[in-house]
């Protein structure tokens, strides 16, 4: 069992660099889309476009997200997020240039974990412990005042961009999946098999009895197969027992 465990630590010490967090310029920038001198990213992490100005001053532009990568460079798609969406900060109509910064991983370490049970809640969490894990528990919260038992893809991102969250941590059956906030893309999947096989719906929480509006009456109560909603919330099909 010992030797599992280390497995499983060597395993997330091995893939930490990934979600490492990288200042990178932009060149051949247009409208839409930039390129950053690193290669083999995977598609889907995402960033910030952070712009300075003459003052020294700097400013969040948008976010971006990775849509191609080869050995020596990648190419990165701005996108809109309201993860910026902050009243106290001012807006400006300045766009991407060559000039500015892309910070990859932004907020990567600071994440979300959705998990079926106890164990596999305090398993994932004791090896990613360089890992900041935002209380389930507020979430849970955030759902049941909002009178929502089946958490959707934008409940999660939503929620995510109001807490700076920057990955979700997703474990299904044998497997571990770590989602970028932004793109809601899957960018690492692990092998973890968890004794317990309790699934707590929505998911392991302190949080009961999160129910639905009175007015939905045509919407599910709750999930019904914890291990097949989610794998379709991301678009994987899971077969793993």
């Amino acid at each position: 069992m010992k030797f599992i465990i280390s497995i499983f630590f060597m395993i997330a010490f091995a893939n930490a660099n990934q979600f490492e967090q990288k200042e990178l310029q932009l060149f051949n920038t247009t409208e839409e889309t930039s390129t950053i001198k690193i290669g083999s990213l995977t598609l889907g992490q995402s960033g910030i476009v952070l712009h300075t100005f003459k003052n020294k001053k700097s400013i969040i532009l948008t976010n971006a997200i990775v849509i191609k990568s080869n050995e020596q460079n990648s190419t990165i798609k701005f996108v809109e997020s309201n993860i910026l969406a902050q009243d106290a900060l001012p807006l400006t109509n300045v766009k991407p240039s060559n000039d500015d910064i892309f910070i990859l991983n932004h907020l990567s370490t600071t994440s979300l974990l959705i998990s079926p049970n106890f164990e596999a809640n305090q398993r994932i969490s004791n090896a990613y412990y360089k890992n900041n894990f935002i209380n389930i528990d507020i979430f849970a919260a955030w759902l049941k005042v909002n009178n929502t038992p089946l958490p959707s893809k934008e409940d999660i991102m939503t929620f995510a961009a109001s807490n700076h969250i920057g990955t979700i941590f997703i474990q299904v059956a044998s497997k571990l999946y770590i989602v970028d906030a932004i793109s809601f893309k899957v960018l690492q999947t692990r092998d973890i098999k968890i004794k317990d096989k309790k699934e707590e719906v929505p998911f392991f929480s302190n949080v009961q009895n999160i129910t639905k509006n009175v007015f939905a009456w045509f919407s599910p109560s709750k999930i019904e197969n914890y291990k097949e909603y989610y794998t379709n919330l991301i678009g994987i099909n899971n077969d793993s027992k």
